[in-house]
């Protein structure tokens, strides 16, 4: 399935879900606390204590998200509570699901239980579709660390498709070639990866015969070091110059 970003328009909460609260991150239990509803995304170059900061601050909101049950599909995805987990290992408590009370975090909020026996703590599978938030609906969540490291990739395929735009080195343009089925489309895509590997070659061999020529012109600006010692001479002397012996070159 494929994943997306979101816009800042789109960062707001959704009507409930079997008692749960719907957020462009996911579906979480009601009592998550309201400063992790909306986590702003650090930018790329943001300092490390603020990346820090988002991470753990993700890393806390993961324990009140529905978690995935079975694989999901493009058009839905099968939630289960975390509270009814066997080996739940988040200590989220709720009075309707009373081995929860007893085994849950003393530091953490606990549900009020004012919501049905089939909704939110008491989830045991239900199914979000994908046209009930379909301007936003995607597995991994948005903002989860899953979806970080899949849209990374993705990140990358899509600088790769910039790269066949680029007038410099193919410059692909739109409706300049039509093609129908994946063979044909994937047949073109490998000519055009094949030609911005022969680009990068290419620009890789220019820029070593710069750098060689770079070093060769240095080199021939050094200046030269003399082979002969200056004598100084009395007046009416007729000694000539003779070149200097190195340190290590044995006397005459």
């Amino acid at each position: 399935m494929g994943v997306f970003d979101l816009k800042s328009t789109q960062m707001h909460t959704f009507p409930t879900w079997r008692g749960c609260l719907m957020l462009p991150s996911g579906v979480y239990l009601p009592m998550l606390p309201e400063r992790l509803w909306l986590i702003e995304r650090p930018g790329t170059q943001a300092p490390a204590d603020k990346k820090g900061a988002y991470r753990k601050a993700i890393e806390e909101r993961s324990m009140y998200a529905l978690v995935a049950h079975g694989k999901p599909t493009p058009g839905q995805v099968r939630l289960s509570s975390p509270v009814l987990r066997r080996k739940a290992t988040n200590a989220l408590g709720c009075p309707k699901v009373p081995v929860s009370m007893r085994r849950r975090d003393p530091g953490l909020p606990v549900c009020d239980g004012n919501h049905g026996d089939d909704e939110a703590c008491c989830i045991q599978t239900a199914t979000l579709k994908a046209e009930e938030i379909p301007s936003i609906f995607q597995f991994p969540f948005w903002g989860t660390p899953a979806w970080e490291e899949k849209y990374a990739k993705r990140t990358n395929v899509e600088r790769g498709f910039s790269m066949f735009k680029n007038p410099d080195v193919i410059g692909l343009t739109k409706g300049q070639f039509h093609y129908r089925h994946i063979p044909n489309v994937a047949l073109l895509v490998t000519f055009m990866r094949g030609a911005h590997n022969l680009h990068l070659w290419m620009k890789r061999e220019e820029d070593a015969a710069k750098a060689a020529a770079a070093a060769l012109r240095n080199h021939r600006l050094l200046p030269r070091r003399s082979s002969q010692v200056a004598v100084v001479l009395d007046p009416g002397s007729t000694i000539l110059e003779e070149p200097a012996l190195a340190e290590d070159s044995p006397a005459p």
